[in-house]
C-alpha cells in the first residue's frame, strides 16, 4: 500500500512509544531526523537498480519533413531562397522552424537553420549556419527535416523506453493503440555508426534509434533520432524522474505502480533510525536487518528493469488495465510478540 512521508515517520515514532503528528515542526529535532532518514533511505534504494515502477511517462510528436517546391542557392552565401518547380519564387518555409536541418539535391552536407524569412508572401527565405558549399542552383530539390527534439518536461531525469506506433497491426487485429515500434536507446557514437556517418541520408523515415544531446538554447533536454522522421509520429517516453526529497506530510514517497516492499523499506529504515534515538541498538539493528532484506528483494524480484525493454504489467498499467497475479516476496522475521 501507498504511504506517506508523515506515515513512515509516524510508524517510527509509534515504535518508540512517542505521540504520533498531524503536522511537521521544523524545530522538533527527531521528526526533522525521522525525515532527513526517510529522504536517505528513498535516495539509497532508488540508487541501486534502475525499476520499471516509478516511471513517467510523456510524448513527443514529430515533424514531417518538408520538399514542397524548389530552392535557389548561392556558393558562399547562408541565404537560401525558396522557388516553385518553375523556378519561381514561392512561399514554402511557413511550417520550417529555427533548429531543423536542410540539404539540398543530392550534396551530402547538412545546414541548420538559424532564421526564417517569411514575412513577405515570396519569396520565402533562409538563413543558414554556414555559408552554403555546394554548386549555385537557381532551382534544386531539397529537404528540410528535423531529427534533434527538446524535451521541456521539468522532472525528467533520463528516458528509458521510447515506442511509437505507425498504425500496424499489433496484438491481433487491433491498430488503435499500443506501441509497435521501440527506439533503441544509444549513445551519440553508436547513432552515428547506425547512420554510417550520414545522419541524414535518405531512409525509410521511420526514427530507429535515439541518442541524448547537448541541451537545447532552452536548456531543454534534447534528443537526436535517427533514422530523421519522414512522418509525424507521437512518440511515448517513459522516463525517469529527477530525484526530490519529500518534505510534506502527505506527500506520498514514490508515487507511481511502486510495489509495497518499497514503501516498507523506507518505513524500517526510518524505524531504525528512531530506535537509534531511542539508544534501542537491538531494535535500529533489527529494522536494519528489515531494511536490507527489502533491498534484496527488490533487486531481485520482477520490478527490476531491463533497458529497452518493457514488461506486460508495466505496458498495461500504462494504459490502465488491471493487473494481477503480480506478487511481492515479503519478510516475517519479526521477533514473537512485537
Amino acid at each position: 500500500m501507498a504511504k506517506t512521508l508523515g506515515d513512515v515517520v509516524n510508524a517510527a515514532l509509534k515504535d518508540i512509544k512517542e505521540p504520533e503528528i498531524t503536522a511537521f515542526t521544523s524545530t522538533n529535532i527527531l521528526e526533522q531526523a525521522l525525515i532527513e532518514e526517510a529522504n536517505n533511505a528513498k535516495r539509497d534504494l532508488l540508487s541501486r537498480k534502475r525499476f520499471n515502477w516509478g516511471l513517467s511517462r510523456t510524448t513527443l510528436t514529430t515533424t514531417d519533413d518538408i520538399t514542397t517546391g524548389t530552392v535557389a542557392a548561392t556558393n558562399g552565401s547562408a541565404t537560401i531562397t525558396s522557388k516553385d518547380d518553375s523556378g519561381s519564387n514561392a512561399a514554402n518555409f511557413g511550417s520550417v522552424a529555427v533548429g531543423m536541418y536542410l540539404r539540398v539535391g543530392t550534396d551530402k552536407v547538412s545546414y541548420k537553420v538559424t532564421a526564417i524569412d517569411t514575412s513577405v508572401s515570396s519569396p520565402h527565405t533562409l538563413t543558414i549556419e554556414t555559408a552554403y558549399v555546394g554548386t549555385t542552383t537557381t532551382s534544386a530539390s531539397y529537404v528540410i527535416l528535423q531529427d534533434e527534439y527538446g524535451l521541456s518536461t521539468t522532472d525528467l531525469d533520463s528516458v528509458q523506453f521510447a515506442t511509437f506506433s505507425d498504425g500496424q497491426t499489433w496484438f491481433g487485429n487491433n491498430k488503435s493503440s499500443g506501441p509497435k515500434n521501440e527506439l533503441g536507446l544509444v549513445d551519440m557514437p553508436e547513432l552515428l555508426s547506425a547512420s554510417g556517418g550520414d545522419l541524414h541520408r535518405n531512409t525509410s523515415g521511420k526514427p530507429m534509434v535515439m541518442a541524448r544531446i547537448i541541451a537545447d538554447s532552452s536548456d531543454n533536454i534534447t534528443y537526436k533520432l535517427w533514422p530523421y522522421p519522414k512522418d509525424q509520429y507521437v512518440i511515448d517516453l517513459w522516463y525517469s524522474t529527477k530525484y526530490t526529497e519529500n518534505t510534506t506530510i502527505t506527500a506520498n514517497l514514490f508515487g507511481g505502480d511502486a510495489p509495497d516492499i518499497a514503501y516498507d523499506a523506507v518505513e524500517y529504515r526510518v524505524c531504525a533510525r528512531a530506535a537509534k534515538w531511542d539508544r534501542n541498538y537491538v531494535e535500529q539493528q533489527y529494522w536494519m536487518q528489515q531494511y536490507q532484506l527489502a533491498i534484496i528483494n527488490l533487486i531481485r524480484g520482477p520490478t527490476t528493469l531491463t533497458p529497452n525493454s518493457m514488461s506486460v504489467a508495466t505496458y498495461r498499467r500504462s494504459y490502465g488495465i488491471n493487473v494481477r497475479g503480480e506478487s511481492q516476496i515479503y519478510f516475517d522475521t519479526k521477533p514473537a510478540g512485537r
